[in-house]
This record gives C-alpha cells, sequence and structure tokens, in this order.
C-alpha cells in the first residue's frame, strides 16, 4: 500500500480500499502501533530521499519506494534526466516534508528496529502463535516451546482425562 493512503490515514482522511483493508487485518501490529513505534525514532532525514532512486518498469521514477501513485513521481523517463536533477527534484517534492512530519519516512525503514522487533514479538506470543518470526534478530523463525513444567501438566491432563491448564 503506498504512502499516499498512510499520509491520507495519519491526516483523518483515510483512502483504504477493502482489499487494504484486508491486509492491515492481516498484520501483526496495527497501523496505528506502527506509526507509534516509528514516531519514536524521529530521524532528521530520510534514507529513502538520499539513498535510493526507483526507476519502474516503464522507466519511470517514483519518489522513492513508498510512492506509487505516478502524481508523485520525479520523471517519466530515467533516461532524459541525470542523477542530480533527479535528486534535486526529490528534494524539492512537496510530499517528503508531510511525509517526514509523521514519521512516516521511519515507518518505511522499519525505526526504530529494536522497538518494532520487541513489540511485533510480543503480540505474536501473546497470540499464542507457535511460531514467531523475526525481522531483524537471526534466525528469522523460532519455534516457541512451552516450558517442561506445561509439558508434564498438559501430559497429566490427558492421561487422566482433565482439561489441560
Amino acid at each position: 500500500m503506498g504512502m499516499e493512503k498512510i499520509l491520507a490515514h495519519v491526516s483523518g482522511r483515510p483512502k483504504f480500499s477493502p482489499m487494504d483493508l484486508a491486509t492491515l487485518n492481516r498484520t501483526v501490529l496495527s497501523l496505528d502501533e506502527a506509526l507509534a513505534i516509528a514516531q519514536q525514532a524521529k530521524s532528521p532525514t530520510c534514507y529513502l530521499q538520499s539513498n535510493q532512486t526507483v526507476i519502474n518498469h516503464d522507466g519511470s521514477v517514483a519518489l522513492c519506494c513508498t510512492v506509487y501513485d505516478p502524481v508523485n513521481f520525479i520523471s517519466s523517463d530515467f533516461l532524459s534526466v541525470d542523477r542530480e536533477d533527479l535528486q534535486n527534484r526529490k528534494k524539492g517534492s512537496s510530499l517528503c516534508p508531510q511525509c517526514m512530519s509523521h514519521g512516516l519516512h521511519d515507518y518505511a525503514m522499519y525505526k526504530p528496529n529494536d522497538q518494532w522487533e520487541e513489540a511485533s514479538t510480543r503480540k505474536q506470543v501473546e497470540s499464542g502463535q507457535q511460531y514467531v518470526t523475526t525481522m531483524f534478530a537471526k534466525p528469522h523463525i523460532h519455534q516457541k516451546r512451552e516450558s517442561k513444567i506445561k509439558m508434564l501438566r498438559n501430559n497429566i491432563a490427558k492421561i487422566i482425562n482433565t482439561k489441560p491448564l
């Protein structure tokens, strides 16, 4: 989902399609939880603006990888514009200050990484998932194991036909 839709959401004018809402309902963290984490980073610059150029399949150049609406593209043909001019167009975009004022540049980069990791891991454990995935820690998939005492209690409950604890 493009940054334009996230920006509309934080501005109080959500423009989510039914498919967008279905996607948001499947995420570990709600959009508002994720945005609250990102707003803590307060990065003064945008990595995507200064270190990335997005060339689409048709040769057009997007403002950044989070921008999907062609109205926000900075060139229709990357071959006709030099790199310095592309950078100047990115820096002159009216969308970047709006995005950064809401911390969406940090949202796009999952900053601060440690807080994303902690919050998403906690939510997965709280929901009872057997496998917990992490974004930054390795390995990225962890199997949640029951404590030995809980396994023993559940085995005893099976033998004497009671509900497990």
